[in-house]
């Protein structure tokens, strides 16, 4: 598979050069960005998105985005999740959207892309969350950024703890000149 990407590296580096475009080939890059919420620590309302990791090219540099794919989130005890209705503490959490999902920001815009939802407290899993992910590509100069976040679909104030959520990006990063 990383053979794979540096064929197609190369072939972005031969036709970028044949067009006589600006862009030098740097490297490819497979990362993985985490959003974190320790069971350790306090409950944590996710009403308003909860940020973790993020990554942006660097001045003088551009990205371009092949892929990006979501892990299941994963629990740090046996029971699932740990969180209730914020505005009801004694009140657990039997069924709400809880989502994971990106930000893609572009130095004035931002779009958040969520691809794991629909958390079952009875069952202690997630659906529609077997390492989903956007497969279309795009580009990002260095005012722009990927984060990953923990968020709602919904209404009701949620706070949660004990949860780690991981997204696989691959990108193949280029100097401008």
């Amino acid at each position: 598979m990383v053979f794979r990407k540096y064929l197609i590296a190369l072939g972005f580096l031969i036709s970028f050069n044949s067009f006589g475009q600006e862009l030098q080939f740097s490297r490819v890059i497979d990362t993985i960005i985490t959003v974190n919420i320790p069971i350790d620590g306090p409950l944590v309302d996710i009403s308003t998105p909860f940020y973790g990791g993020s990554i942006s090219p660097k001045a003088g540099k551009v990205f371009k985005v092949i892929s990006s794919n979501f892990e299941k989130p994963s629990f740090s005890n046996l029971y699932g999740l740990s969180g209730s209705y914020c505005n009801n503490p004694s009140n657990d959490i039997q069924y709400h959207y809880i989502k994971l999902g990106m930000e893609i920001f572009d130095g004035t815009n931002s779009i958040i892309v969520d691809n794991v939802d629909a958390y079952d407290g009875t069952n202690h899993s997630f659906h529609n969350a077997n390492s989903q992910g956007n497969n279309s590509t795009f580009w990002m100069n260095s005012e722009s950024s990927i984060n990953i976040l923990f968020g709602i679909n919904g209404t009701s104030p949620i706070c949660i703890k004990g949860i780690t959520g991981k997204l696989f990006l691959s990108i193949i990063e280029f100097n401008v000149e």
